[in-house]
């Protein structure tokens, strides 16, 4: 490897540039030098003033970091940083400042992003300084991105500024193809003859294409990762014609990741889980979860296919940066039905005021789509507080793990909102995902059941101490005091503490519905799980609870329409299954019921097995029968296992079989025992003393 001789061209550029013969000389070099490396399919990726070496016989000479590790240490560090060259732009920024705008957005650096960095050269060799600037990181990125550069003025000649403007067009199919073409504009100034200056052909026009502010994340230099930062920088509402009707609903798609770095997927999520959480507290506008949108991470379809689908008015799409200590986030609200853009804007803050920054992004939203906002509402969205910035990292790689959701993630959620709690015990957000996560573990069989459902209980509790105002921990709180702790009148403050909170909270919803059931009010049961829905509609796991309570309700026929349509998208939904079976049963229709017992069961033979052989014997209770029978004489693990028996038993009329296992399901304290009063296969034992007798010792009312 050559050792390269002399002084880095960041050096020798004065306040106000260098002799305009240097300018073409060098600049005709470093061109020729690109071309060659070009010709070999090379990209450089890296250059700038502190990269290019002027030789003691005023050569320049384009180095790559190899070379920079031979120079010395004082060299060297103008080569990795160049702060020299782009005097108070902050740290960080000698990457930026020579970085193409389609590199910013996370798209590969090509030949032509070369190109953009040797115009930022030209210009900088020109005029002593670089032509786009900013106090910060962001600033200056959304500079490069966004603003034209600063004009060249003086003595410098029209045909010099064609080439540099020329190299630093936005868009690069618009740039010179080649370096060699720069190359040549270059040596036909230094020689008296006017610059020829190629009109692009039709291939090399821009185009462009409907989409969100998602671009491309191929490979990008190391620079990159540092982040992509932020296009779209324009503010204010975008120029537009009469929007039909008002936008009282609307979803946030998945925020793009800038940074051009998968590992930093957790932050993301997380700022897009808190958008939606911050605008799905104002009561007026229903917001769709995260859970319904994530579906639309990578897809091909319009924005108003994805409204339709959503059944919501308006879209939200938006962006994330992060450099150091600083966040951009961009928003732009798009119209659902006629795909027009109403406005656009960028935020930003340090990351200790991230959830500000959120709050912001969110009353601006609430403000543009003029939706109301109540005092209390308006409060909330103030009231956000500053944060650690390394609990917050903690915290949200733990949400991060939680919406994966299997037993694994969730210990490692537990993990890590404990090294929040560990970095700040007065966390209140890193409590109350405590509290959710050992509810979930509990709830899913990964953890004895009474074990977590007492740590949810005392996180939650602990969570609501630092923060009235967090609807997850009055939602888990509710969950604990319905099923764990039976009382009912502190179960049904903490879920309408939720919804006072978040009107949006598809399991508050449900879990209220619950509540209702036992209550005996089955049909505002039915309207709490149909809103909880709403707000997220494309999971079974707030689409179930519809079916289940129109069942409860003795709404059958519907329940059979819910059942038949959640089948259609997931023939494989076990508890649609179980629910459609029931329902089918205490429609008479006890053949289709059996059916859709046996598709239940199909993964166990030996339950099918009996199944077949009690009807063939003697009809369908007996079928039912000779089922409950061989899962009785089975192990029964688990808190709720006796119940699934007891109802088999019931429906077969095998009364005081029902009840032994009723007992057994009493005395192992299991959760769902409480839903016994609205049961449907309990009817025929209502009027047995023993039925009345249980119900009081739960403390169902009567």
């Amino acid at each position: 490897m050559e050792y390269v001789e002399g002084t880095p061209l960041s050096r020798l550029v004065p306040a106000g540039g260098l002799p305009p013969e240097s300018v073409i000389r060098y600049g005709t070099q470093i061109a020729d030098a690109l071309a060659h490396a070009h010709e070999r399919g090379i990209v450089h990726r890296d250059l700038k003033s502190g990269n290019v070496v002027v030789t003691p016989e005023g050569r320049a000479k384009v180095l790559d970091f190899g070379l920079a590790a031979r120079m010395p240490q004082a060299d060297a560090e103008a080569v990795t940083k160049t702060q020299e060259a782009i005097p108070h732009a902050g740290k960080l920024v000698g990457t930026l400042a020579y970085m193409a705008p389609e590199v910013l957005r996370g798209e590969a650096a090509t030949a032509r992003s070369d190109i953009w960095a040797l115009g930022v050269l030209l210009h900088e060799m020109a005029s002593g300084r670089a032509p786009f600037a900013g106090r910060t990181g962001i600033d200056l990125a959304s500079a490069i991105v966004r603003e034209s550069p600063a004009p060249l003025t003086g003595q410098i000649s029209v045909g010099f500024r064609a080439v540099v403007q020329r190299c630093l067009t936005k868009e690069p199919r618009q740039r010179y193809a080649t370096a060699a073409e720069v190359r040549a504009a270059l040596e036909a100034m230094e020689i008296g003859v006017p610059a020829v200056d190629r009109t692009s052909s039709d291939a090399d026009r821009p185009r462009f294409r409907r989409g969100s502010l998602a671009l491309a994340g191929g490979a990008v230099a190391a620079a990159a990762l540092l982040i992509a930062f932020i296009v779209s920088g324009r503010g204010g509402p975008v120029e537009r014609g009469e929007t039909p009707g008002a936008i009282t609903s609307l979803a946030v798609l998945p925020l793009d990741n800038l940074m051009g770095d998968p590992e930093q997927a957790y932050f993301v999520d997380g700022m897009h889980e808190a958008l939606i959480t911050n605008l799905s507290r104002l009561g007026a506008l229903r917001v769709i979860s995260r859970t319904s949108v994530m579906r639309y991470r990578e897809t091909d379809k319009t924005i108003p296919e994805i409204a339709d689908e959503l059944d919501v008015n308006a879209l939200v799409e938006g962006s994330v940066l992060r450099l150091g200590d600083e966040i951009r986030i961009t928003a732009q609200l798009i119209h659902g039905q006629t795909d027009e853009h109403l406005w656009a804007d960028s935020y930003d803050r340090e990351y200790r005021s991230v959830l500000a920054l959120l709050s912001e992004v969110a009353g601006a939203i609430a403000g543009e789509i003029e939706v109301a906002v109540t005092p209390g509402e308006r409060a909330r969205l103030a009231a956000a507080r500053t944060v650690d910035p390394e609990a917050y990292e903690a915290y949200l790689k733990g949400l991060y793990y939680w919406n994966l959701g299997t037993g694994e993630d969730l210990r490692m959620a537990l993990e890590f909102h404990q090294t929040a709690l560990d970095i700040d015990p007065t966390y209140a957000l890193a409590h109350s995902g405590a509290a959710s996560t050992h509810l979930l573990l509990g709830a899913f069989g990964h953890a004895p059941l009474a074990q977590e459902a007492t740590a949810a209980r005392a996180a939650a509790m602990r969570a609501l101490e630092l923060d009235e105002e967090l609807d997850d921990a009055h939602t888990v709180l509710g969950w604990v005091e319905l099923y764990f702790d039976r009382d009912w009148p502190e179960a049904a403050r903490a879920f309408e503490r939720a919804l006072a909170i978040n009107p949006n909270h598809s399991f508050a919803h449900h879990g209220y519905a619950d509540y209702l059931t036992l209550m005996g009010r089955p049909d505002e049961a039915v309207e709490h799980v149909v809103r909880g829905r709403q707000s997220n509609p494309m999971v079974p796991l707030t689409s179930v609870p519809v079916v289940g309570h129109l069942y409860l309700g003795r709404r059958y026929d519907e329940a059979l329409d819910e059942c038949r349509r959640l089948l259609a998208l997931g023939p494989r939904y076990l508890a649609v299954r179980s629910w459609c079976a029931g329902t089918l049963w205490h429609m008479g229709r006890y053949d289709e019921a059996l059916a859709a017992y046996r598709l239940l069961w199909e993964g166990d033979p030996a339950r099918s097995l009996a199944l077949d052989r009690g009807m063939e014997e003697a009809g369908p209770r007996d079928a039912l029968r000779a089922v409950a029978r061989r899962m009785a004489a089975l192990p029964t693990p688990g808190v709720n296992a006796p119940l699934p028996i007891a109802r088999l038993f019931a429906l077969a009329g095998e009364v005081d079989d029902a009840f032994e296992w009723l007992e057994r399901a009493y005395e192992r304290r299991a959760p769902q025992l409480v839903l016994i009063g609205a049961r449907p296969a309990y009817d025929e034992m209502r009027a047995d003393p023993r039925f009345a007798e249980l119900t009081r010792r739960i403390g169902l009312p009567e």
